[in-house]
């Protein structure tokens, strides 16, 4: 049965009841009274005082809005929309209420939260503020602390020597989530003012062992950073959520099920998230950025690539009609026909010495941009691809830099790039999609698309940030009539799961997608 009295007191805390007689009959929609509860259910994880809960509900189910004040003292070099972004965070922080700044990349989310973390002292208790982060992004952080908030006391927590005393006694102290899961009980123990989560997709798995951990710390605020909060399922974004206001959004585990925008548990994420979240384009915002063109080049493979790659898909299917496949079967094979799609050098080392399709208009393409005094990143998922094409460019004259998850000085290679040293920056995509600033070159080549559009979009990003002053060209290069074909139309999909968040589809592969993917 439905309390619908008891509905409507906890929504208006001084309504005195629904009184029917007469033969009337209260008619309700089931699943709008679901939606209702649950979103009722939620504002009591925030607060307890009926009219902070009622101002709440105001704000999720009517979108109501409260004019931002004006900061006093702020960054000149703060854009408008920063501006309005820091006030956003100090209104999110004085009400005690989560943030999640969802800036798509390249909008100066760092600034914005250094400036924030300055001013936050005014509406919080004295104490440490803590940011965690990608290992990767530690140098970029520290960066950017030296060059906006220079007089802060800064603590780089990480490395074999870090020691726990001056965590206490720190303005702000930089960690990994690795140092987190690592030092748990440490980090853990202290009473941080503050706690930040850059890249939160990091926690998107609630029960991993650094959502865990992160979610232990404790803290007067919590705010989270990412361009991309939910990538597959809607249960990434709960996680975050479940971290900025643990039980607002109930178990996170339980969204990892919802497909479909019409469901009423979607519907409540995303009524109850976006008063919360402050999203920004780079097409809404930062006017002086140049536009940035994305163009998908289908490539036909050559007779050898194409031998190849029928052969193993063959194999593919014969395995796939002996027994019942699963979803580790089924990758593994998808993974092989995505490196022959690639560079048949991939599977086969015969082949190595020979320059795919992919190749040969790569190169074709690159010195031309250098007779022009262009430059451009290239991105690859396979490092052992990016290694074929070094070879093969610099057979050409063109002077490459490498960069992957074992080059250790990143922010060196970084600026030897922005210095005007190299034709071309070849780039893993795990290990250099975030945290590097390269607006020297504004043409990006995507050697193989990737299952996730946001990983892809990241990595152009690198280019098309605030600095450049030319526009972005994007090429993803495709073998024509193969699986990378079909992971476009993944993409696709994903992508508009994406864009629900912030308007209006959903999707998860299932183990019969992944086979027919094998089509192909």
């Amino acid at each position: 049965t439905f309390d619908h009295q008891a509905l409507f007191s906890g929504i208006l805390p001084d309504f005195s009841g629904v009184h029917l007689g007469h033969g009337q009959v209260l008619r309700f929609d089931a699943r709008t009274v679901a939606l209702n509860q649950e979103i009722l259910h939620g504002t009591r994880a925030l607060a307890s005082d009926p009219h902070t809960r009622a101002r709440l509900l105001d704000k999720i189910l009517n979108g109501a809005t409260e004019p931002l004040a004006e900061i006093p003292n702020l960054p000149e070099k703060l854009r408008p929309y920063q501006r309005e972004g820091v006030a956003w965070l100090l209104q999110r922080a004085k009400q005690l209420e989560p943030a999640l700044l969802a800036d798509e990349m390249g909008l100066g989310k760092t600034f914005q939260t250094l400036v924030f973390l300055l001013h936050l002292k005014e509406y919080s208790e004295p104490g440490p503020q803590l940011i965690v982060l990608p290992t990767s992004l530690l140098t970029n952080w520290q960066r950017e602390c030296e060059m906006h908030t220079p007089d802060r006391k800064i603590t780089i927590y990480h490395g074999g020597s870090r020691q726990a005393e001056p965590l206490s006694t720190a303005d702000l102290v930089l960690t990994t989530y690795g140092i987190v899961m690592r030092d748990q009980e440490t980090l853990a123990s202290i009473p941080w003012q503050a706690v930040i989560l850059d890249e939160a997709q990091a926690i998107k798995n609630v029960s991993s062992q650094t959502a865990e951990a992160v979610f232990s710390l404790k803290a007067q605020y919590r705010m989270a950073l990412t361009g991309t909060p939910l990538e597959n399922h809607p249960g990434e974004l709960a996680s975050i959520f479940h971290f900025l206001a643990p039980g607002y959004c109930g178990p996170p585990d339980r969204y990892a099920k919802v497909f479909h925008p019409e469901q009423p548990a979607y519907k409540a994420l995303k009524l109850k998230t976006a008063p919360f979240m402050l999203r920004r384009l780079k097409k809404q915002v930062a006017t002086d950025l140049p536009d940035r063109q994305e163009i998908s080049l289908f490539l036909p493979m050559d007779a050898e690539q194409k031998r190849l790659y029928d052969k193993i898909r063959s194999q593919a299917l014969e395995t796939n009609t002996d027994g019942k496949p699963n979803n580790m079967a089924v990758l593994t094979q998808l993974l092989r026909l995505r490196q022959v799609a690639c560079h048949p050098g991939l599977v086969d080392e015969a082949c190595l010495a020979q320059a795919s399709p992919k190749l040969i208009y790569l190169t074709e393409r690159l010195l031309e941009l250098n007779e022009s005094g262009q430059t451009a990143l290239v991105f690859s998922q396979f490092t052992s691809l990016l290694k074929i094409a070094k070879n093969h460019l610099e057979n050409h004259d063109l002077h490459c830099l490498y960069l992957d998850g074992a080059t250790r000085d990143r922010q060196a290679l970084v600026d030897r790039f922005q210095a005007g040293h190299g034709d071309v920056f070849l780039i893993s995509l795990k290990a250099g999609g975030t945290g590097l600033n390269l607006t020297r070159a504004n043409y990006v080549f995507h050697l193989d698309p990737w299952w996730n559009p946001m990983v892809e979009a990241q990595a152009t990003d690198r280019t098309h940030r605030i600095g450049q002053t030319q526009t972005v060209f994007s090429y993803k290069l495709v073998s024509a009539e193969s699986i990378e074909q079909k992971v476009l139309a993944l993409q696709e999909q994903k992508r508009l799961l994406a864009d629900d968040l912030w308007q209006t589809g959903a999707w998860k592969p299932s183990l019969g997608e992944l086979s027919d993917l094998l089509d192909l």
